[in-house]
């Protein structure tokens, strides 16, 4: 689990160079904000030991994603569906954002790190979005991910 992390880290990171923070976080209630918006935080989901006689045992992995956005926006509702366009990427809105997520992830194997290993990965569950915060201040929109990989161990 702790590769696949570290290679979903990598791979947002190089690949949609406009978050500003993409980082393993403890819950995803805890963003990494510590650099700004748009930001996403990645956490361990459940682990499945499916083991066959005979053939080579599979581990289903599930990883969670979570995809934040700043409220401070002019528009209401920018946070979930964006700005405007020329203000720049920064500026997306979570759904925006969880789809460039998810055509990062939908289909990767990381080869390059696992050689094979993985033969599934999927994003099984994107959740509504949701406010961060408390109703006095809210923080930031929030929208969650669940991927699934299936691993040959």
């Amino acid at each position: 689990m702790n590769d696949l992390i570290t290679a979903i880290i990598a791979d947002l990171e190089t690949n949609l160079p406009y978050l500003q923070q993409v980082k393993a976080v403890n819950s995803l209630l805890n963003p990494p904000s510590e650099k700004g918006f748009p930001c996403v935080g990645v956490k361990d989901g459940d682990i499945t030991y499916d083991s066959h006689p005979i053939r080579r045992d599979r581990d289903v992995l599930n990883v969670e994603i979570g995809v934040y956005q700043d409220l401070i926006f002019d528009d209401s509702g920018a946070s979930i569906i964006g700005s405007a366009p020329e203000q720049g990427a920064r500026f997306k809105g979570v759904i925006e954002i969880c789809q460039e997520v998810r055509a990062r992830l939908n289909d990767n194997f990381f080869t390059a790190v696992f050689a094979g290993k993985i033969d599934w990965a999927h994003v099984d569950k994107v959740a509504a979005s949701e406010t961060l915060g408390d109703a006095d201040q809210p923080l930031m929109q929030m929208k969650t991910m669940t991927v699934t990989y299936r691993r040959f161990s």
